[in-house]
C-alpha cells in the first residue's frame, strides 16, 4: 500500500518548526509579504499537461559572437524550436560569483555578461517563462550577506 501523507496548510506547516507567538507572526509576515507583491506580478493560473513541452537551459548555454547569451538564446528558439515548445526555463540569470549562477549576488539584477531585463522579456513575449528563485543560496559579494555581516538588524536573520 502507498505511503499517504495529509496535505498541511501554511500554518500548520509553520506549526511544526515554531511556538504559537512564532508561527502566527510568521504567516501573518508571510501574508504580509503575499499582499504586497501581488499587484505586482501579473499571471495566470496555468496547469502543466502533456502538451507542454519545455526548455531547462542556463542563460549562457548558447554563444554567438557580438551577442549577449539571451539575445542569442532567443534567436535560437526562434529560428531553431519555434512553437516547438511553448515554456522555456532558464536557470539563474542573476549576477553571480560561483556555482554556476546559484551563488546569486543580486536577485533583481540579470548578468551583465547574459544580457538585461529587456531581453528575458523578448523571450517571454513568445515563450512562458519559469525561472529559479533560488533564495536559499546567496554569493559572499551579496548585499544582504554584506549587510548582515556589518551588524544591519534587518539582515540578522537572514543567515546563521
Amino acid at each position: 500500500m502507498p505511503l499517504q501523507f495529509e496535505p498541511r496548510t501554511l500554518r500548520q506547516r509553520l506549526a511544526f518548526l515554531y511556538d504559537e507567538a512564532d508561527t502566527e507572526a510568521a504567516y501573518a509576515a508571510i501574508e504580509r509579504l503575499v499582499e504586497k507583491y501581488r499587484q505586482r506580478i501579473v499571471s495566470t493560473p496555468y496547469k502543466l499537461s502533456e502538451k507542454d513541452a519545455i526548455l531547462i537551459t542556463y542563460g549562457n548555454q548558447v554563444i554567438r559572437p557580438n551577442e549577449t547569451t539571451l539575445e542569442t538564446l532567443r534567436h535560437f528558439l526562434e529560428t531553431r524550436v519555434g512553437d516547438t515548445l511553448n515554456t522555456v526555463h532558464i536557470l539563474p540569470f542573476y549576477p553571480y560569483s560561483s556555482d554556476d549562477g546559484f551563488s546569486v549576488i543580486d536577485y533583481k539584477d540579470v548578468s551583465p555578461q547574459m544580457g538585461e531585463w529587456r531581453d528575458i522579456h523578448a523571450i517571454g513575449a513568445r515563450y512562458r517563462l519559469m525561472f529559479d528563485a533560488v533564495i536559499n543560496h546567496v554569493s559572499r559579494y551579496s548585499y544582504w550577506f554584506k549587510a548582515f555581516l556589518a551588524g544591519d538588524p534587518k539582515y540578522k536573520d537572514f543567515f546563521i
